[in-house]
């Protein structure tokens, strides 16, 4: 999302972050709903935590701050619970880059090893460490 807002604009992504926070409100089905000035100060609040998201993954938080995944919704949304839910989000998606991150430098190792070790290497992993090399993108 700051990769948009940096070539468009932060009014169009707050946008979309109230419009889910609206959907996520009508779901509740709670006799006191949110105004437009909560809403807007929730998205600000939001945006200030998921900004590194993509829109996939900002969908993808809103799916399960919905099913209560994060906090429980009964009082409704508020900034204090949708900041702690973003939180949680952001460090589950952390921990999860950090692992993919872990088994490709896992993988680079055993490669060099085995490439020391005078192993031949697979074609795949041939072409990949020339695509590397010479910065090709497939």
């Amino acid at each position: 999302m700051s990769v948009y807002v940096k070539n468009n604009n932060l009014d169009d992504v707050l946008a979309i972050i109230e419009l889910h926070l609206i959907q996520v409100d009508a779901v509740l089905n709670l006799n006191r709903k949110m105004n437009q000035q909560a809403i807007k100060i929730v998205a600000e609040d939001l945006y200030d935590i998921l900004y590194p998201c993509s829109f996939q993954e900002l969908t993808k938080f809103f799916k399960n701050y919905r099913s209560g995944k994060y906090c429980s919704l009964y009082q409704g949304i508020n900034s204090e619970n949708a900041c702690e839910s973003a939180r949680q989000f952001m460090n589950g998606r952390t921990m999860y880059f950090g692992k993919i991150s872990e088994n490709e430098s896992n993988l680079q190792k055993v490669r060099r090893t085995r490439e020391e070790n005078g192993e031949n290497l697979t074609i795949d992993e041939i072409k990949e460490r020339v695509n590397a090399r010479f910065n090709v993108n497939e």
